[in-house]
């Protein structure tokens, strides 16, 4: 069974934290993505304006949005980008990805602050069973940097956020913690926002999580 939700911009980023830094260093920015003509059109999103997505069974494709009802009350544009977990997997490095900054973000001396803002909504307005589906930054080179779950349910879209409860150091088997954030309405689309400070030092970085 295909179980679809829609994406209709993404934005991402990253800035210089402390004076010093910003003296130093430039931020990078990738400007909103829209979803729209005719940069984009409809069908796969893979090979799409620098996204990727190398398994071609993971159902990701650019969809007009007056194909969902639903939406219509989203105040979205033409086109988004709908997401179905009809296949999933457990690997990462053959998901899709959206295209990449040429800054990357992490530790001192690097950029300190990455951020990501998406909108999001459901294809439908009643719930659909077993529709899952995550969202997490990575670093560039296969790790991700944080991780949310999104689950639908009777009462809305539970927001699930996994984080990581062990310090390292790198190559330790980690443990996980997951927090049930928020619950989301179906009838409206939802702002959220990725914004992670890293700081010198293992087991420090300070995460927000803003819907």
């Amino acid at each position: 069974m295909r179980r679809t939700i829609l994406l209709a911009s993404l934005l991402l980023g990253l800035v210089a934290f402390g004076a010093a830094f910003a003296s130093s260093a430039r931020a990078d920015s990738i400007a909103p993505i829209t979803f729209e003509p005719p940069q984009y059109v409809v069908g796969d999103i893979n090979g799409q304006m620098g996204w990727t997505k190398q398994n071609p069974a993971y159902d990701v494709k650019v969809a007009a949005v007056s194909a969902f009802p639903a939406a219509s009350a989203y105040h979205f544009d033409s086109q988004a980008l709908r997401v179905s977990d009809a296949v999933t997997s457990g690997s990462f490095g053959d998901q899709t990805f959206s295209p990449g900054l040429a800054q990357p973000a992490g530790e001192p001396p690097l950029m300190q602050r990455f951020s990501a803002t998406l909108w999001i909504g459901t294809a439908l307005s009643t719930e659909q069973p077993g529709l899952h589906m995550s969202v997490s930054p990575d670093n560039g080179s296969g790790a991700r940097m944080s991780y949310l779950l999104f689950e639908d349910h009777s009462d809305g879209v539970h927001v699930i956020f996994r984080d990581v409860t062990n310090p390292g150091p790198v190559g330790t088997v980690s443990t996980f913690t997951d927090t049930d954030i928020a619950t989301l309405s179906r009838t409206r689309a939802h702002s959220i926002r990725f914004s992670i400070t890293f700081k010198t030092g293992p087991g420090n970085d300070v995460e927000k999580r803003i819907e």
